[in-house]
């Protein structure tokens, strides 16, 4: 299971290990796909897969795309080391972009 973080938490969330964040909204379908067949494959490359969810959590997404640039629709998945932003990637994909994405 994934834990889902917030404005609050999302800076110590991210700050300790390789960590996946999937950006999301509850209505996206491919959010859900990703979430159910795809994330579950990076558990053993990340320390910790975290959700976040965009419509309860605007003023974070607005924080964030300060930083790395906009975002226009979800998923979204961002790259974290030790809290240090590595790389995003926008839309769905399959395990093996997962994989690739992050290893």
């Amino acid at each position: 299971m994934f834990k889902e973080t917030n404005v609050k938490d999302f800076q110590e969330d991210t700050s300790n290990g390789i960590v996946l964040v999937e950006i999301f909204n509850p209505g996206c379908v491919p959010c859900h796909q990703l979430k159910k067949e795809v994330l579950p494959l990076a558990e053993d490359f990340v320390d910790k897969i975290l959700t976040l969810n965009a419509s309860e959590n605007v003023e974070l997404i607005i924080k964030l795309q300060k930083s790395i640039g906009t975002m226009m629709s979800v998923p979204i998945l961002l790259l974290f080391d030790n809290g240090n932003y590595i790389a995003r990637k926008d839309g769905m994909m399959t395990g093996d972009d997962l994989i690739d994405f992050i290893s």
